[in-house]
């Protein structure tokens, strides 16, 4: 909440970046188990389009500001 209410987001915290590479080991333990994890992937696919908007290197709460 301390970033997201007053939308700061700073560098060098746990960027968009770090998320989504630990959200891909999720991801594929996800599928090994068989679970359906389609929130996970709605989650990676903002991860991709926040760095593609530039916003990789920010503190991953970025997001919020594009839903």
């Amino acid at each position: 909440m301390k970033a997201i209410l007053p939308q700061t987001f700073p560098p060098r915290a746990f960027s968009v970046e770090y998320a989504k590479k630990d959200l891909a080991y999720a991801l594929e333990l996800a599928g090994e188990g068989g679970v359906d994890a389609e929130g996970a992937r709605r989650v990676d696919r903002l991860f991709d389009q926040a760095i593609a908007r530039g916003l990789g290197g920010q503190y991953f709460p970025v997001v919020s500001g594009m839903l």
